[in-house]
């Protein structure tokens, strides 16, 4: 039976196709190939690989969503920089799309929306809440993409190998409490001081 075609189901296969293989695995014509149509067909629901690649940061942060949004504005945005570190977890390519490129369709729409409107509500200022809103999607995305960076990394001993004692005293003494240090209490950590902050108040 020939499948019915659209954006969603496109989008899926292709964030299907990026965690197993990779992003240069997701072409029009891979994909035209797993969904068993021409590649020139799924141009009508996705015009171009730019709008694929959008399309893909899209549902990575639909599933990142807290919805409905929590009354409490850090409970809210706690919540949600869990969910979108767990989102760049799980879908680790695309992710780093995050690093590599603008995105050009309103694929930020939603969680932008969200995270605003709960600032807005809770009575913060305009400015205030512009600047909460870039400095937690910032700490966020850039802490994900240094621990999958950290992924592949070398280890700490290797690390420690290149480095002079004598001329990092500090790193070597704190080589057992940088390895041991959890990632989880960490994020959790950081998302509690900036929150705590709120520009210094």
């Amino acid at each position: 039976m020939r499948v019915k075609l659209s954006r969603r189901l496109i989008l899926e296969r292709a964030l299907a196709l990026a965690d197993a293989e990779g992003l240069r695995a997701v072409t029009m014509r891979r994909l035209g190939a797993e969904l068993g149509v021409e590649a020139m067909s799924l141009y009508h629901h996705v015009p171009n690989k730019d709008a694929l690649l959008d399309g893909l940061v899209e549902l990575m942060l639909e599933e990142a969503r807290v919805v409905p949004p929590r009354s409490d504005w850090r409970e809210h945005l706690t919540a949600h920089a869990h969910a979108l570190r767990a989102a760049g977890h799980a879908h680790p390519r695309v992710m780093q799309l995050f690093a590599t490129r603008v995105v050009q369709s309103p694929a930020w729409a939603g969680a932008v929306e969200d995270t605003l409107g709960v600032l807005l509500a809770a009575g913060l200022e305009p400015q205030e809440a512009v600047h909460l809103y870039r400095l937690h999607a910032t700490f966020v995305t850039g802490y994900v993409l240094w621990e999958l960076r950290q992924a592949d990394a070398p280890g700490l001993a290797t690390y420690l190998d290149q480095l002079d004692p004598a001329a990092h005293p500090a790193t070597h003494a704190l080589a057992g409490t940088l390895e041991a240090t959890d990632p989880d209490q960490e994020f959790a950590l950081g998302i509690e001081v900036l929150l705590a902050a709120r520009l210094g108040r």
